[in-house]
């Protein structure tokens, strides 16, 4: 055969192959294209009845699973106590005029702005932050529908999935922004499939994505850089192809890029922000230093986010002491890394967008900010979508024999993610049992005791702020507090440069803390009320200050309260609290 020819019949099964992913559906066979046959195997029984489908098939499997999951979420949300994060979330846009004042609030907070403008108008029929929940309720069963109803999983992994820990509670019960980038990433897997009949769509979604948090930004660059090189392998089919739009898809390119770029300028942190961090108050900056330890403990969160998959404050996982644990973590996400590859390296650009993912969030980790548990979650979302996504992209011509090692490949693949996903379930149902048996966070109890003794009305004083506002979250809308690190009177923590050091977490500079609300009282008929996060050590001859009552016991980190009385020395005599310390 001559080479023209071999290379057109290339370029006709190439575009057939493409043509089936745009229509949906397989091509038929033309009557007239000779069908091989096949020995019957002797290991397969004969049927004359079709084969019934699976429960995952079942049109009652997606609402019915998604119903079970909405009802734990539920029964787990009203349980929850909020914390600081999620009240952070929710003054910003409550104590917000409109768009333009929220964007100026949230000069300071380095994540786009999307998820605190879908809040905007629910503070408007609601002041109470419950409102958020049931609308984060409502995004967090959207997510699981959609994994349900079109993810390439089987039944059991779908259940597992629904109910793992970050599904369930990292992005289901803790009420922030990844829940709705979690929607928007399941929705692109969905999408991927039809990515040249309906580019727009997909790339609407990617554009809001990126839009939700800076993790989820990296999963739409990954997913737009592996569409670039699918088209480019592509490119000589497509341009055959009459279903394809070639201006929609630069058209959808365009809006995917664009919505890209408005999240990293949303990102793109003031000079003079400040964050809290484990040991003091430090400014924002890019951690450029080669430093092997960083890289170790960065490595690590790819283990412990796939197989230890619970924060270690509801579960504690015995590990190795010492350098041995930082060996076996790095050796465990070598490890991962590598069997991925080796299961997609016939599938380059599925691979590329794994590669993508994780070098983009290590690199994240390492550079700009390690974060937390649930952030370090974003690789798990990541082999989501390789096994999701990723199936749809090309993976280029195969033999008969390869195609064999691939299924084989396949079924081992799907081995590993069951048990993955077995493990994800058991520290999600952990979390639940120990969010019901436990307080995560004692705010709302001290907002409590603070109204039913008739303290709301006094002028309070709180330390540290990122803590101290979760008590005020609690209280009324009108309510503000008098932050010690900004040395101002507000409702939510405004990290710029105004605030000031204070010392570790766990202490506190008394001095500063006494002397501000020394002018705090002065101000207001010699009362200030203190809610602390930390215990104020008390000198015997100090009279200006006195405690009230303390809560302790909470899941999150500060999340502990103290509450003391402070009264000018005219007054202290005339003065007593109502009870002791709890």
């Amino acid at each position: 055969m001559a080479a023209g020819q071999v290379a057109a019949a290339r370029r006709g099964r190439s575009l057939e192959g493409l043509t089936g992913f745009v229509s949906g559906h397989n091509q038929k066979r033309s009557p007239s294209a000779p069908r091989k046959r096949r020995l019957p195997d002797p290991k397969t029984p004969s049927r004359s009845f079709p084969a019934v489908p699976s429960i995952g098939e079942a049109s009652w499997f997606a609402p019915a699973l998604t119903a079970a999951y909405a009802l734990l979420l539920a029964f787990t949300l009203f349980h929850h106590e909020l914390w600081r994060d999620e009240l952070q979330h929710w003054m910003l846009p409550r104590d917000s005029t409109g768009p333009l004042d929220l964007f100026r609030n949230m000069e300071y907070e380095t994540i786009p702005k999307l998820w605190h403008l879908l809040l905007l108008p629910i503070t408007r029929l609601t002041s109470s932050p419950v409102g958020m929940q049931i609308f984060h309720w409502v995004i967090a069963s959207a997510a699981i529908f959609v994994v349900a109803r079109y993810a390439p999983f089987g039944p059991l992994q779908k259940v597992l999935f629904a109910f793992g820990y970050f599904p369930l509670y990292e992005y289901g019960v803790m009420s922030r922004n990844y829940a709705l980038g979690l929607f928007f990433i399941v929705v692109t897997c969905a999408l991927l499939r039809h990515r040249y009949r309906r580019p727009l769509w997909l790339a609407l979604a990617l554009a809001l994505m990126s839009n939700t948090s800076a993790h989820a930004c990296i999963v739409a660059i990954g997913v737009l850089l592996a569409l670039a090189l699918d088209y480019w392998l592509n490119r000589r089919a497509l341009a055959e192809d009459d279903a394809v739009d070639t201006r929609r898809l630069y058209s959808g390119f365009a809006v995917a890029v664009v919505g890209i770029l408005l999240a990293i300028l949303q990102m793109i942190p003031p000079p003079d922000v400040t964050l809290s961090s484990l040991s003091a108050t430090w400014h924002y900056a890019w951690y450029l230093e080669w430093n092997p330890s960083r890289l170790a403990h960065v490595l690590k969160t790819i283990p412990s986010a796939v197989f230890f998959p619970i924060d270690p404050k509801f579960l504690l996982v015995v590990t190795l002491p010492g350098q041995a644990e930082g060996v076996y973590g790095v050796a465990m996400a070598l490890a991962l890394v590598a069997a991925v590859v080796a299961f997609r390296w016939r599938r380059p650009v599925a691979l590329l967008l794994f590669l993508c993912l994780v070098t983009g969030f290590l690199t994240f980790f390492y550079t700009i900010h390690y974060g937390s548990f649930r952030h370090h979650g974003f690789l798990l979302i990541s082999l989501l979508v390789l096994v999701w996504g990723g199936r749809y992209l090309d993976g280029g011509p195969a033999t008969d024999r390869a195609g064999r090692r691939a299924v084989a490949a396949r079924r081992a693949g799907s081995v590993l993610l069951t048990g993955f996903l077995a493990m994800h379930a058991f520290g999600g149902l952990r979390a639940v049992a120990i969010e019901v048996e436990r307080p995560f966070s004692l705010a709302e109890r001290t907002a409590e005791y603070i109204r039913a003794n008739d303290l709301e009305s006094l002028p309070m004083i709180g330390f540290p702020d990122w803590s101290a506002l979760a008590v005020l979250g609690h209280l009324s809308p009108e309510k503000r507090i008098h932050y010690v690190q900004g040395n101002r009177e507000g409702s939510f923590v405004r990290w710029d440069g105004s605030r000031i050091g204070a010392g570790p977490r766990g202490s506190i500079d008394a001095p500063t803390l006494i002397s501000q609300t020394q002018a705090l009282a002065a101000r207001n008929d010699g009362k200030v009320l203190m809610v602390l996060a930390v215990e104020l050590g008390i000198p015997p001859e100090e009279r200006r200050v006195r405690p009230l009552a303390s809560f302790t016991g909470a899941i999150a980190f500060d999340e502990d309260f103290y509450l003391y009385l402070y009264e000018t020395p005219a007054n202290g005599d005339r003065i007593r609290p109502d009870s002791g310390p709890e």
